[in-house]
């Protein structure tokens, strides 16, 4: 996976792919703040100004665009998208550094 950038730039549209993109993977954290800042109640023009680094008084249609395809983007991945990530494998865990099973019950 890409090495994920704290802030990447964001271009004026997300994907608009059926499948998972390198951006998508690149953009991920800028997908969850999204959906964080909706879930908090924040309105388009705060969200393209705290998570896309857009002003949307000085581009307010470049703002909402990108804004509005992000977020879609991002319920895309939520509902599709995550299905395509690169599965974590069971065999993660060594004997050395093994998860510790459950007890059982005694008798």
């Amino acid at each position: 996976m890409p090495r994920q950038i704290r802030n990447p730039p964001v271009a004026n549209e997300a994907p608009n792919s059926a499948s998972l993109t390198n951006y998508d993977k690149e953009h991920a954290t800028v997908y969850v703040r999204l959906l964080d800042a909706e879930a908090d109640g924040a309105d388009w023009m705060e969200a393209s100004l705290t998570v896309l680094r857009i002003d949307p008084v000085r581009e307010p249609a470049r703002a909402r665009r990108a804004c509005e395809s992000h977020l879609s983007r991002a319920k895309w991945m939520t509902e599709n998208g995550y299905l395509q990530l690169p599965q974590v494998s069971p065999r993660i865990f060594t004997s050395k550094n093994a998860a510790p099973s459950p007890r059982q019950p005694r008798p």
